[in-house]
């Protein structure tokens, strides 16, 4: 028995079971040729996709600690499955090109994404640096406040009143100290949030 393969791009093997490999990515038609030591023969013609081998990036958004992070794929090249390792012991498996993921705590996590199509695969590893979320909150001790004096102190209870500025929600003043000593001028509510 003897084989001519012809491999759709102007190369042909003469082996019963040839390794071959493509310079370009494309659609090939490979032929395979069969002809027996009486003269009979037989042919058959595949399709072949020949893909680009993809080159794995990825993008992750402000990590805060106790707060979903979202990992979007920027590989270029076609991509149909993304395998992700956090770092922190926690993989995943997708088929969709953005993830999210939940770190419990601050700290750098060296995060790898694997991105796949067919039999072609690369990765890449980044470091993922988690940051401590915020808490806000307004200690008060008193709801009530009198017109134009001043009132009792507002923080924010992280800040230990040692300087630095914070947003804070009050009609006519947007940028305070975190802990602002404010007049209240005319009578009414100061809304906070």
């Amino acid at each position: 028995m003897s084989y001519v393969w012809l491999f759709g791009d102007g190369n042909a093997s003469f082996s019963t079971h040839p390794t071959y490999i493509y310079q370009a990515p494309g659609t090939y038609n490979v032929t395979l040729l069969a002809t027996n030591a009486y003269g009979c023969d037989t042919f058959i013609t595949k399709l072949v996709v020949v893909a680009p081998v993809p080159q794995a990036d990825f993008i992750a958004d402000t990590a805060c600690a106790g707060y979903l992070t979202t990992f979007t794929d920027a590989t270029q090249g076609l991509v149909d499955t993304w395998i992700w390792n956090f770092g922190n012991g926690t993989r995943d498996t997708v088929r969709t090109p953005t993830v999210q993921h939940l770190y419990p705590g601050p700290g750098v996590y060296v995060v790898t994404m694997t991105a796949l199509i067919g039999g072609c695969s690369d990765a890449v590893t980044k470091g993922v640096v988690v940051v401590d979320s915020v808490h806000a909150d307004i200690l008060i001790s008193d709801a009530v406040i009198c017109q134009a004096k001043p009132s009792r102190q507002l923080m924010h209870p992280r800040a230990g009143c040692v300087g630095g500025y914070g947003t804070w929600a009050m009609e006519r003043q947007r940028q305070a100290p975190l802990c602002p000593t404010t007049f209240i001028q005319t009578p009414g509510f100061i809304r906070f949030g």
